[in-house]
């Protein structure tokens, strides 16, 4: 899920580069911290803000997820896994022309 939303944010970077209208980075994280929120909810996680983190990192960004999970028998909670995954994604270089000079 997180390599997905990444995914798709660092290809609207780069269609925003190529195009010359980029998204600020502030409402690049915000779209990707509401696309991780929705979709955890979506797949049945329990995931909220303050288990979510998203930070600028070389050029890219950074998700750490932080969730539990309980293991269950016939509706009770037995015990209660805590669960956690980082990804990062750099985003891509905008397309460079190539100048006469360029060999």
């Amino acid at each position: 899920m997180a390599d997905h939303v990444l995914q798709r944010a660092a290809s609207r970077v780069k269609a925003g580069a190529d195009s010359g209208s980029q998204q600020s980075l502030n409402d690049l994280v915000a779209d990707v911290r509401l696309d991780l929120l929705v979709r955890a909810r979506r797949y049945g996680l329990l995931l909220d803000e303050p288990n979510l983190t998203l930070l600028p990192a070389g050029g890219g960004l950074t998700v750490k997820l932080n969730w539990s999970h309980p293991a269950r028998n016939r509706g009770d909670a037995l015990l209660v896994i805590p669960m956690s995954i980082e990804r990062s994604r750099c985003a891509p270089c905008p397309t460079r022309r190539r100048l006469s000079t360029d060999f």
